[in-house]
C-alpha cells in the first residue's frame, strides 16, 4: 500500500485585537481548524464534523498565552502564540495548506472570541520543536535499538482514556496507552505489528517512574479531568519486534495524541529521548 505521511503544523498567530478567551478553549481550536479545511474544502469539512468515527488529526490548545485569571485568558492586540495541527491524512493536509497558498496576504483565524492573524505555518522537521512530517515506514525504521527496554513520553496536555459510563481514567497505564496507540496505527497507517495484547501490555510493560499532575479542563459541554507530566515505562520478557513496535508507536503518538479529545487540545504527547531521573535529597525533597 502506498506511504502513509503524518505532519505536524505549527501555525503562529498574532492576536489582532484584545480579547478574553476561556481557559479551556481546544473546542474553538477544533472548530478554527474546520474552518481552515472548509474554505478550500467544503465537504471534507462537514464530512469531519458529522463523523463519529475516530479522527486522524489532532489539535492542541493556544501556546504561548499569557497565565489565565478567573478562568479566562486576557490577549491584548499584538501577542503572539502558536496552534498545533496533526494530520494523517493526505487530502486532509491538502485543503489545510492549500487555505495559505490562496493568495491571501495574512489569513485570518478566529478562536473565539479572539482573532488571531496567521504569520506563519512552518511543517518543515527542525523549524520547531512540535513540527514536522515523516512516513510511517520512516518512523518505524528509525525506532531506537530494539535492546533498549524503556521508552518515556511527556504529555504536554492534559489526557485521559474514555472507560465508558462516564468513567475516566488519568494515568498512563501502559495497556491503554500502548493498545490505543497500537489501534490508531493499524486503523490509518496499514502496517502490521507484532502482536501485543492488551492483558500482555499489562503484565509486561510497567511504568518505571513518572511525575504527573491533575488537570480540570471546563468545555463547554462540561467539566473534564486529565494528567500533565512524563512517564517513562519499562518493557519486560519481550522480543526485538515488539522492542522495536513500541519505539515506533512512541513516536507515533507525536502524531495520533493519545487519549479522548485529542481534536479539542488534550493528549498532546511527544517521546523523550533522555531522562532525568528524580533524586532524593537529604532534606527528603526530590531534585532533578
Amino acid at each position: 500500500m502506498p506511504a502513509v505521511t503524518l505532519y505536524s503544523c505549527v501555525v503562529k498567530l498574532t492576536a489582532t485585537r484584545d480579547a478574553a478567551l476561556p481557559q479551556t478553549h481546544g473546542d474553538h481550536a477544533h472548530a478554527a481548524f474546520l474552518s481552515i479545511v472548509r474554505a478550500t474544502d467544503p465537504e471534507l469539512a462537514q464530512a469531519l464534523h458529522d463523523s463519529g468515527a475516530r479522527k486522524p488529526f489532532t489539535v492542541s490548545p493556544l501556546r504561548g498565552l499569557p497565565e489565565p485569571v478567573n478562568g479566562q485568558v486576557r490577549v491584548k492586540a499584538g501577542w503572539e502564540c502558536w496552534l498545533r495541527i496533526t494530520l494523517i491524512s493526505e487530502p486532509m493536509f491538502a485543503a489545510f495548506i492549500r487555505r495559505f497558498m490562496l493568495g491571501d496576504a495574512r489569513p485570518t483565524l478566529r478562536i473565539d472570541p479572539g482573532e488571531f492573524a496567521v504569520t506563519e505555518v512552518l511543517t518543515t522537521p527542525g523549524s520547531h520543536p512540535w513540527a514536522g512530517y515523516t512516513t510511517a515506514e520512516a518512523l518505524m525504521d528509525a525506532a531506537r535499538a530494539p535492546d533498549v527496554d524503556t521508552v518515556a513520553l511527556e504529555f504536554a496536555s492534559p489526557f485521559a482514556f474514555s472507560l465508558g459510563k462516564h468513567q475516566v481514567e488519568i494515568m498512563p497505564r501502559p495497556e491503554l496507552v500502548f493498545s490505543t496507540l497500537a489501534n490508531k496505527w493499524k486503523q490509518w497507517c496499514g502496517l502490521p505489528l507484532p502482536v501485543m495484547e492488551r492483558e500482555w501490555l499489562k503484565e509486561n510493560v510497567l511504568v518505571a517512574e513518572w511525575r504527573m499532575q491533575s488537570r480540570m479542563l471546563r468545555y463547554r459541554t462540561g467539566w473534564q479531568v486529565g494528567s500533565v507530566g512524563t512517564a517513562k515505562f519499562r518493557v519486560f520478557n519481550a522480543d526485538a519486534a515488539i522492542h522495536r513496535a513500541l519505539n515506533g508507536l512512541a513516536g507515533f503518538a507525536f502524531f495520533a495524541g493519545i487519549g479522548h479529545k485529542t481534536t479539542q487540545g488534550m493528549g498532546q504527547v511527544r517521546r523523550l529521548d533522555q531522562w532525568t531521573p528524580v533524586v532524593e535529597t537529604e532534606d527528603g525533597d526530590g531534585a532533578e
